[in-house]
């Protein structure tokens, strides 16, 4: 998406956090960003042999309607939050994208 507005971010931890307590924590996070931040879609899926959690978020950040789509895995291995983001208006077009990055990602060895 070069000169486009569409973004990753990716933060590995060591420290092991539960599925849960990191939904909480990433739904918290998103609302020090994006204070009228909406979950819309969540569910488990598996990847590289594990299962993460897929979660989709609208929110507004300095006026501009953002959404926001990421894997979030808490396992043995530490814990790791992959999220893309872009404007709401161009969701639809990265979304494929999206999912051909997160679908990639590794965990472990």
């Amino acid at each position: 998406h070069q000169g486009e507005t569409s973004y990753a971010m990716v933060i590995g931890e060591r420290a092991h956090v539960s599925m849960d307590a990191l939904e909480r924590a990433a739904l918290q996070n998103a609302k020090k960003v994006a204070p009228d931040i909406t979950l819309l879609f969540k569910e488990k899926r598996v990847v590289s042999g594990k299962s993460v959690l897929c979660m989709q978020m609208a929110g507004t950040v300095q006026g501009t309607s953002f959404m926001y789509y990421g894997y979030y895995y808490g396992g043995p291995e530490g814990t790791l939050q992959v999220i893309c983001y872009t404007s709401s208006e161009l969701f639809d077009q990265a979304k494929s994208d999206f999912d051909e990055f997160l679908s990639g990602i590794k965990i472990g060895r």
